[in-house]
């Protein structure tokens, strides 16, 4: 899905799904319009950059080029945090 020009790829993707009925293929993209609609700006406005440490196993996985959830960022964190456990996937040609 790397350095793709449009969501072709991802609508193609849904439609191979068995988990979509043909009825809500035609829709999945409201689908993610209304979510964005109430999630977004909420996410986007979390600062989580305070939290130095995890009760729990951390895991990421992450996309080399994914320009919502920057990789660097999100390795630079990944090395200053403590957890019991953690594991960091980087996927060199993903995205998000």
């Amino acid at each position: 899905m790397a350095h793709r020009r449009s969501n072709s790829p991802e609508s193609d993707l849904a439609k191979l799904s068995p988990d979509y009925p043909d009825e809500e293929i035609a829709r999945i993209w409201e689908g993610n319009d209304f979510s964005e609609r109430y999630l977004l700006a909420q996410v986007l406005s979390l600062d989580q950059t305070g939290i130095q440490k995890l009760d729990c196993p951390l895991i990421i996985f992450a996309g080399r080029y994914d320009i919502n959830v920057n990789s660097q960022v999100a390795a630079d964190w990944f090395a200053k945090v403590k957890a019991p456990s953690k594991q960091g996937s980087y996927r060199e040609n993903s995205d998000h």
